[in-house]
């Protein structure tokens, strides 16, 4: 069954020392990136159900062990296919993508910000958007779309809208509807304004 190893986990590496050592897999990807975690944090998508295998390699020797990832029998006995975790997978990774470039982006308008004395944005009003609030540059505006301004309940911006639809599409292995793909789409097409936006805004600002 695909579950996360919970309690009396092992280590996620190994070290090299002599010894007994126990290595858990969490059997995810890597999640989105994070500046302290270039290469992917935690929290990525599980892999599909398949055969696997271990290879340990260790004084010249070689040793692989295989295994297989099984589907949770209630998942299929409530109709969900491996079909659909193979696109529920895919589309996480997809998802997972994006909110790494929007995180990206994130730290391009805070870098930009600083090199021109720029403000950091303080939190909003409550109930307050940030279409409806003045910024003294726009460099602000665009930091405001992408991340939460912080304050009493702060609107949701793009990166924690592409958080919700992770979290919502990714909490259960079942089929990804319609409506998440849609909404995918809108938040993509959001980002590549955003982007194109930040392009033309900070070359003014050089």
């Amino acid at each position: 069954m695909r579950a996360t190893f919970r309690g009396g986990a092992g280590a996620s590496s190994m070290r090299r020392t002599a010894g007994m050592q126990r290595f858990t897999w969490d059997m995810r990807h890597p999640g989105a990136w994070t500046a302290a975690a270039p290469q992917g944090g935690g929290g990525g998508p599980m892999v599909v159900p398949g055969k696997y295998s271990v290879r340990l390699t260790s004084g010249g020797q070689t040793q692989t062990r295989p295994f297989e990832l099984k589907v949770d029998p209630r998942v299929t006995a409530d109709g969900v296919t491996q079909a659909d975790i193979e696109d529920q997978v895919a589309f996480l990774l997809r998802l997972r993508d994006t909110i790494s470039d929007a995180r990206r982006l994130q730290q391009d308008i805070e870098q930009a910000m600083k090199k021109a004395g720029v403000a950091a944005v303080g939190p909003a009003v409550p109930g307050s958007t940030p279409g409806q609030l003045t910024f003294v540059h726009p460099l602000q505006s665009l930091w405001a779309r992408v991340g939460d301004q912080g304050g009493i309940y702060p609107q949701p911006m793009l990166i924690s809208q592409l958080n919700n639809v992770n979290r919502m599409a990714g909490q259960a292995d079942q089929k990804i509807g319609k409506d998440a793909h849609d909404r995918y789409d809108d938040l993509v097409k959001e980002l590549q304004a955003l982007q194109a936006e930040f392009k033309q805004v900070s070359g003014s600002t050089q």
